[in-house]
């Protein structure tokens, strides 16, 4: 009989052995066996912390993991991370104290920690919540995520990113990963709002009680993707940040839409350090640009390079490169164009190119920083606009001008402001505008010319002449004026007033003047610009 019982001892002690790494936790209310730092007493004070997912070295845990809850040094709570068994959630049970077998645990207020148990090797690993909820008893905070790392420095880490964006066109990149990069994942925050995006092979539109639908189907971290917006509104998406030096940017010759992966702003010589010197010629945002010299490296407006944001760059040959993070982080002003009075929406319009120049008055390359370079379109909309920039290889000052458009093919003009005298100067070159048209360098910028003479206002040559019964002529002003404009015949009697009073300047003015109650002659259109500048064109009415 005693021999029996000795049997049947021995049995249950081999039953109930624990395997290395755990010890015995019978008499608790925790599995028979739990990792060694994971051992903890039962109490009436609990709340359950929940996960939507955990993680150790990015990859998700397996079902003989363990998570702990720890209030410093003590352990407060742990479960076997078995999804399956959970339902698809787990939580973990963090203890408060109620008895003297629970002194140490939780209290009202108090943030807890958590450590990660990896049941392959036997280690114990510090996790990191995506959010930290105080604990109170029974309560039930459920946090997105827990994630860890086995060297105790994990190279990527959660976030939270909350992109602005804003009504109209944005050039835009993600430097985050989660296990869910459709579009219609990604994008749901602006979901109602955003109207259509592309990259640089596929696209998608929005479709209300549908969704994004499209040959583009997913996010990437390399690349840059055109989201055209109906109003501002923000992108919020949460995941791991990119492992910089372990993403691939796989370029071709020509131009390539390219994404940011680094969580922080970097200049813009270091952050592209990487890239074989002479493969690389030309780089752009939505708001600046810079080129290549070999010898001084990029250099333009665009003296950094920002989260969030996505760039056009343009290469010789294959490349295959990852940023270089190795600088401290600079800080980032606002994206938006505001460098002085002259306001451009750079969100209205979908396409830019460059046009460096150098100004030339009376055939004399400017020298101060006096001028500012202004760029319009056939609206006369002011569409493009830069200051002096001094370029070190000679010298000299350039005007780094981004031209922004939504149509290949239209017209461009261009003046001068002079900030001192707040004067404006005509250019003479006028050029046409195309989607990513580069126009010029530091070593070769385009010469923007104009004459010191202002020309208070000009007349055009009055059409069609001969004419029956309408005659049309065009006024172009400098400045707000004063135009006294008047029809006589050839015995100097007047015939009719086309116009008497203020117009505006930095336009042009078309005026008709109707001869159907007019007899057949010839007539002359008198213009008087501000009682002094007059102007007298000669015209035939035939009927």
């Amino acid at each position: 009989m005693f021999k029996t019982v000795i049997y049947i001892l021995i049995l249950f002690s081999t039953i109930y052995s624990c395997p290395e790494g755990y010890v015995d936790s019978s008499n608790s209310s925790q599995e028979n066996c739990v990792p060694e730092l994971f051992y903890h007493n039962s109490s009436t004070q609990q709340a359950a912390y929940f996960f939507n997912e955990v993680y150790i070295d990015g990859s998700l845990l397996e079902p003989d993991d363990w998570v702990g809850a720890f209030n410093g040094d003590i352990c407060v709570g742990s479960r076997k991370w078995d999804v399956d068994e959970c339902n698809g959630i787990c939580d973990v049970p963090v203890l408060g104290q109620d008895s003297q077998l629970t002194q140490g645990y939780m209290a009202n207020g108090v943030v807890p920690t958590f450590k990660i148990f990896k049941s392959s090797s036997l280690t114990y690993v510090d996790a990191n919540p995506s959010q930290n909820y105080p604990w109170s008893n029974f309560s039930t905070p459920i946090i997105d995520v827990l994630y860890g790392c086995e060297n105790g420095e994990c190279s990527q880490h959660y976030i939270n990113t909350n992109i602005s964006s804003y009504s109209g066109w944005n050039w835009i990149s993600l430097n985050v990963i989660n296990d869910d990069m459709s579009l219609n994942s990604v994008l749901t925050s602006i979901n109602g709002n955003g109207q259509f995006i592309k990259s640089q092979e596929y696209y998608a539109d929005y479709y209300d009680d549908f969704g994004w639908f499209g040959s583009l189907n997913e996010i990437d971290n390399v690349s840059m993707y055109k989201l055209q917006m109906y109003g501002d509104d923000n992108i919020n998406v949460s995941g791991f940040s990119v492992d910089v030096s372990n993403t691939f940017l796989n370029l071709s010759p020509g131009w390539n839409w390219i994404g940011y992966t680094p969580q922080n702003s970097y200049d813009i010589n270091t952050v592209l350090s990487n890239i074989p010197i002479g493969t690389a010629e030309f780089i752009k945002s939505q708001y600046y640009y810079s080129d290549f010299y070999e010898e001084l490296g990029w250099f333009g407006s665009l003296e950094q390079l920002d989260p969030y944001l996505g760039y056009l760059l343009k290469v010789n040959e294959d490349i295959n490169f990852t940023y270089n993070e190795n600088v401290l982080n600079r800080f980032i002003p606002n994206n938006i164009i505001n460098r002085n009075d002259f306001e451009i929406n750079v969100h209205d319009f979908e396409y830019n190119g460059v046009i460096t120049s150098a100004i030339y008055i009376d055939e004399n390359r400017i020298e101060t920083y006096d001028y500012v370079l202004l760029a319009y379109n056939e609206n006369d909309t002011l569409v493009g606009k830069a200051e002096a920039l001094y370029f070190p290889i000679d010298g000299e000052l350039i005007f780094p001008l981004m031209v922004y458009g939504n149509n290949n093919e239209e017209n461009l003009h261009f003046k001068i402001y002079n900030k001192k005298e707040d004067l404006y100067i005509d250019v003479d070159q006028k050029f046409i505008f195309k989607n990513d048209m580069i126009l010029g360098n530091g070593n070769n910028p385009i010469k923007m010319k104009a004459s010191s003479v202002i020309i208070e206002y000009s007349i055009g040559k009055p059409y069609p002449n001969p004419f029956n019964p309408i005659v049309s002529f065009d006024l172009n002003l400098i400045s707000d004026s004063y135009a006294d404009i008047r029809i006589y015949n050839i015995t100097g009697q007047e015939v009719s007033i086309l116009h008497s009073g203020i117009l505006k300047g930095s336009k042009q003015h078309s005026f008709n003047w109707n001869a159907s109650d007019t007899p057949s002659g010839v007539y002359f259109i008198n213009t008087v610009i501000n009682q002094n500048e007059s102007t007298v064109s000669k015209v035939l009415l035939i009927k």
